[in-house]
């Protein structure tokens, strides 16, 4: 019987799991490598097996042996233990081997395990031989190469990108955009739906960024598209909205998306968004009920200066406020 046909014998009755435990063991056995790169050359269960060897034996000829199968679970698998492999060289061969739907998979192992000049390297053949590919893998370089290359990619990004790119590399996203924001108008539709996800992503990581960024565009363009749950989230954020909804034309796209931060805002920009109207800032007991009862005393004053068609005031104001008008 063949080594492999004992080891696959010897595996039949385990669980899983135990049988994961043996196979990494086997990989600190230097003597059963003839056997692990003969079952790597198998079937997709016996491939599966011998990669879990990878995890004690780092052994990029087992990898490269196993990849060479067209199954796609056995092609992210062996994406996911590039990083273990200590040769770079070797490693970047099977980087360049790996189909481009794992590539990603790849990568950010690489980067969690540190193999930055491994990814510039591979990164920087991307940027030259395949540039149509570069937005794809830009965000996993290093800080300095990512900003190197954005400008190549920049014009053609797309949400998605800008998304990514933003969440990984966050300082040099909010260097682009604050040199875009600089010019004195910004007129390109597609340029503030990206701004948009950048904005997302920058107010979890750099808060004070997005705010900047947030600051500027306001005073650019329409604060609508800009909008989300994170940017009226971000300490100052829902000021800045609101206080470019006191001139915008438009109400914003959702009925109570300024109701939600009310509380937070300050007395002159809740009477201004009241004066504009119920479209901008609704009256409801959810935000009224959390302001000093001088300020609810005062809106119910103002809201009794703009009565309706019929001469009413509206009644949610008049529930809220003890000493409003009757």
């Amino acid at each position: 019987m063949a080594a492999t046909d004992r080891l696959l014998a010897e595996l039949e009755p385990l669980t899983h799991w135990q049988r994961v435990r043996r196979m990494v063991a086997l990989g600190g056995d230097a003597g059963q490598r003839p056997t692990l790169l003969a079952l790597a050359g198998g079937g997709v269960y016996e491939r599966r097996l011998a990669l879990f060897s990878v995890f004690k034996s780092r052994d990029a000829e087992v990898l490269r042996a196993a990849s060479a199968h067209p199954s796609r679970s056995l092609a992210k698998f062996t994406a996911q233990l590039i990083r273990l492999c200590p040769d770079d060289a070797l490693a970047a061969e099977l980087l360049r081997a790996a189909p481009r739907q794992t590539r990603s998979a790849a990568l950010d192992g690489l980067r969690k395990a540190g193999r930055t000049a491994l990814l510039d390297a591979f990164i920087g053949e991307i940027a030259a031989q395949a540039p149509d590919e570069l937005h794809r893998v830009l965000h996993f370089a290093s800080p300095a190469l990512a900003a190197r290359l954005l400008p190549a990619v920049a014009a053609a990004g797309g949400g998605e990108f800008w998304c990514r790119f933003a969440r990984a590399q966050p300082d040099a996203a909010a260097a682009h955009w604050r040199a875009l924001l600089a010019a004195d108008a910004f007129p390109d539709a597609r340029l503030r739906y990206e701004l948009s996800h950048v904005l997302d992503s920058l107010c979890e990581t750099r808060p004070a960024e997005a705010l900047a960024l947030l600051t500027r565009a306001a005073a650019l363009v329409p604060v609508a598209g800009l909008l989300s749950d994170r940017v009226l989230r971000l300490p100052g954020g829902a000021r800045v909205v609101a206080a470019a909804y006191l001139t915008a034309e438009t109400p914003p796209p959702r009925r109570y998306a300024l109701a939600a931060v009310a509380a937070v805002l300050t007395p002159e920009l809740r009477r201004g968004l009241v004066l504009r109207g119920a479209a901008y800032l609704p009256l409801q007991a959810a935000w009224l009920k959390r302001v000093p009862h001088a300020e609810r005393r005062a809106l119910a004053a103002l809201a009794a200066s703009q009565r309706d068609a019929d001469g009413v005031v509206p009644v949610e104001l008049l529930a809220l406020c003890a000493r409003g008008p009757r």
